[in-house]
């Protein structure tokens, strides 16, 4: 998991608003996280949440060069090729992909996402995850095993726990877990009674890889009911 420069308010307000002045004063990592979004629907669906945060760190890279030869040039490219439409998309890939958004309600310094030569900081996802979603070892006899969990994803295993035959229901923005509790939820479930469900053949797809012996589990989209 890695996180994007971007704050998730920020981000709905691009994605659903006709006109925004998130440009006029846009920094350069910025323009580099907006761009980086709008383009994930045209990456490989294989690749890991390292490889799309190196990606990311090689467009820094390139703003980096284009703001020190032309200031400003880098924001106004993005500003000029911004597709609203193909940057919500992007948007509701993230979780899938294993990267999130900032939080308005965790605070950073703005030096900590750059590096001592002004690249991409890769240590700042480390850092801000345990601000966002401190971890604690929790061990739960049902697993067998200790787990390290926020304390809403302790809630919300022991919710599931205590009434394995009622429904739960997880929301939370990119980063906040609700994929390792999936997983963690499946391993209490017998597959043969069991059936996985999506809207679409890659939230399916990205649905099974997190679950173990998938091949075993139902797997449809609402589509093929």
């Amino acid at each position: 998991m890695f996180y994007l420069p971007l704050p998730s308010d920020q981000a709905d307000r691009l994605a659903s608003e006709p006109t925004t002045d998130f440009f006029t004063t846009a920094s350069v990592l910025d323009a580099a996280a907006v761009l980086f979004v709008q383009n994930l629907p045209r990456q490989p669906a294989t690749a890991s949440a390292d490889a799309q945060e190196r990606r990311f760190a090689e467009i820094v890279r390139i703003a980096n060069e284009v703001e020190s030869a032309a200031p400003g040039r880098f924001q106004g490219q993005v500003a000029q090729h911004f597709d609203r439409e193909a940057f919500a998309m992007g948007l509701g890939m993230l979780g899938e992909n294993g990267i999130a958004l900032l939080s308005t309600e965790v605070e950073y310094q703005a030096d900590e996402l750059l590096d001592a030569e002004g690249q991409w900081n890769f240590q700042f996802a480390d850092s801000y995850r345990q601000r966002a979603t401190p971890l604690h070892p929790v061990y739960l006899p049902s697993l067998a095993s200790d787990l390290m969990l926020s304390d809403q994803q302790n809630r919300l295993l022991r919710e599931f726990l205590s009434g394995i035959d009622e429904s739960v229901a997880v929301q939370g923005f990119a980063g906040t877990g609700k994929t390792f509790l999936i997983h963690q939820f499946a391993r209490l479930l017998e597959p043969q009674r069991t059936l996985l469900l999506a809207l679409t053949e890659g939230q399916l797809r990205a649905l099974q890889a997190r679950v173990k012996d998938a091949a075993a589990y139902t797997a449809l989209t609402f589509g093929q009911l």
